[in-house]
């Protein structure tokens, strides 16, 4: 099964917030290869955008936004033009 993902739902595996039990199920299904994700080509920048407001805020340090970013980029998740 393939399914569309964007920030809002990525973040949550890496943030807890609202939500954040269900986006972990999906990276679950995601690494057991039970299911294919497809992402607009933007959303890395978008991620980093969301963490780097999270960064700001004071409730997560540069370095673990940077290995977050990283940890996303090296999922399998095939990205497409937007």
């Amino acid at each position: 099964m393939r399914y569309v993902l964007d920030c809002s739902g990525a973040i949550k595996w890496f943030v807890p917030e609202a939500l954040s039990d269900v986006a972990l199920s999906l990276f679950q299904h995601l690494e057991a290869g039970e299911l294919a994700l497809v992402a607009p080509d933007s959303v890395a920048a978008e991620l980093g955008y969301a963490l780097r407001k999270i960064v700001l805020a004071g409730e997560l340090t540069p370095d673990r936004s940077q290995a977050i970013v990283q940890d996303f980029v090296d999922l399998p998740i095939t990205t497409v033009p937007v």
